[in-house]
């Protein structure tokens, strides 16, 4: 397991939020389930296919593989698999990115998974929900708002935060 050091690029309820899916501590279907809450349906709601698990809902998903793949392309990224929340956590130590653009690219992977268990709160709550570009777009302006907001010392400018690759930013 790794070790979790907070990002201080996002709000502390995205900290939390994180803290909570790294310890597995997460709402998700099997987990209500196995505690003892009926639900209707252990399915998941943006696939409809397979049983909801915490991996499922934020890496093994087809729709939730689709914007991870957008994120990963976004930042120049090639032959990233993962296979499970512990792996998207590990994310922000496997690349050659340094400094600063380490920093944002933590703050990316957990404004992604924040964005992703909103968007599946939406599709069962309210009866929508948006996936792919939606979604992407999502995580690329929280993400945007949460750093920019949170720069002293560097200004992170709008048009190559969007246009990417990440390494003009």
């Amino acid at each position: 397991m790794i070790h979790l050091e907070w990002c201080k690029s996002i709000p502390k309820k995205v900290c939390v939020f994180i803290w909570r899916l790294y310890h597995g501590r997460f709402p998700v279907r099997t987990i209500l389930d196995d505690i003892g809450i009926d639900l209707h349906t252990l399915l998941c709601p943006s696939c409809n296919d397979v049983i909801e698990t915490l991996n499922h809902c934020f890496v093994l998903c087809p729709k939730v593989q689709l914007v991870w793949k957008r994120v990963f392309e976004w930042w120049g990224l090639e032959n990233i698999d993962v296979f499970s929340v512990q792996d998207v956590l590990n994310l922000p130590g496997i690349n050659s990115f340094n400094g600063i653009n380490r920093e944002r690219w933590k703050a990316v992977i957990w404004s992604t998974l924040y964005v992703i268990w909103c968007n599946r709160n939406q599709m069962i709550f309210r009866r929508n929900g948006s996936m792919i570009p939606d979604v992407f777009k999502e995580v690329q302006l929280r993400s945007f708002e949460w750093i920019s907001a949170r720069s002293k010392k560097d200004e992170v400018k709008q048009e190559e935060w969007f246009g990417g690759p990440i390494d003009r930013v």
